[in-house]
């Protein structure tokens, strides 16, 4: 609304050749244009294309901007306070404008001030009541925007106070959360540490593995040789062993033969030893029986001497005696 005033105030004042310079009073008191006799400003037709609006007195428009002057100043805080709800708002309507409607520009001057002078002091009171009237439902309106805007801003800042807890209790966790991550990062990192010093020792004990492995292969290597070489000893030694089976059945056959051969010569000896041996059984019985006989000879001969000798002692002693 603002706008519309500034615009045709401004259009008043550049009316006239840009060097001319008005007095700060005339600038101020429109009505002195209205006279006819008083006729200063020098002439100027407009141009064709010229469709700007009929400037307003400086004392309707100063009438016309209070209200809007103290709407600004009561919404200004509520705007603030409400996050800026309004910054992308549209302009409202210059309520002079729907008011007074616009009409062409005259070609000259004194057609200007002849259509200024339609307008009475009564039409001008009555659009300022009605401009008033607008202002104040306009300004209880805001009023109650206002109002609405600072219960909202209320609850938004109870809202926010509720959503700085809720920052400020996630924060706490994120940071616990933080610090749990720091010692199960630490804990990994001493895993993961310990798993390369474990993988560094299965490394090396792999190598060794490998270099045993190696040497495994090579022993096997000689043992597929000498397995070769005793499998080749043992077919010789099974072709050997073969030919001398052989020769152990011929030697066999030849031993049974020569085993029968001298068990019926024993069995002829043993029954020619046995025949001998009863031949000098007998001899040697015969001659038991004559030692035995002679014997018993002999001790009845050292008997008969015993008693001879006996009777011969006898027969000495009587001899001595006599």
């Amino acid at each position: 609304m603002a706008g519309g005033f500034d615009g045709q105030i401004d259009y008043l004042e550049q009316f006239g050749s840009s060097s001319f310079k008005e007095s700060a009073l005339r600038k101020q008191s429109l009505y002195l244009k209205f006279d006819p006799l008083l006729r200063e400003s020098p002439k100027k037709s407009a141009g064709p294309s010229a469709q700007t609006h009929v400037a307003v007195p400086a004392a309707v428009a100063s009438r016309l901007l209070i209200p809007q002057v103290t709407e600004k100043e009561t919404t200004k805080a509520p705007i603030k306070d409400s996050l800026k709800l309004f910054e992308d708002a549209a302009a409202p309507t210059p309520i002079f404008e729907s008011i007074i409607p616009p009409f062409p520009q005259p070609g000259n001057s004194e057609d200007v001030i002849i259509e200024m002078l339609k307008y009475s002091q009564k039409d001008m009171d009555a659009a300022i009541a009605k401009v008033q009237a607008e202002g104040r439902e306009k300004e209880e309106q805001w009023s109650c925007k206002c109002k609405k805007l600072q219960d909202d801003g209320q609850e938004m800042r109870k809202i926010l106070a509720e959503y700085e807890l809720v920052i400020a209790k996630m924060m706490a966790d994120q940071e616990k959360e933080k610090e749990l991550a720091e010692a199960k990062l630490k804990e990994t990192l001493l895993e993961k540490e310990q798993v390369s010093n474990n993988l560094n020792s299965m490394e090396k004990y792999c190598a060794e593995l490998f270099k045993r492995l190696d040497k495994y292969k090579d022993v096997v290597e000689g043992y597929k040789k000498n397995e070769e070489t005793l499998k080749a000893c043992a077919q010789d030694y099974l072709a050997r062993i073969n030919k001398e089976e052989q020769r152990y059945q011929t030697l066999k056959a030849h031993a049974e033969e020569k085993i029968t051969k001298a068990n019926t010569e024993i069995a002829e000896v043993r029954f020619n030893y046995k025949a001998e041996l009863s031949v000098l059984q007998a001899k040697l019985r015969r001659e038991q029986l004559k030692l035995q006989s002679v014997e018993r000879s002999l001790e009845q001969k050292e008997k008969e001497a015993e008693e001879l000798t006996k009777l011969c002692d006898e027969l000495i002693s009587k001899v001595q005696r006599g």
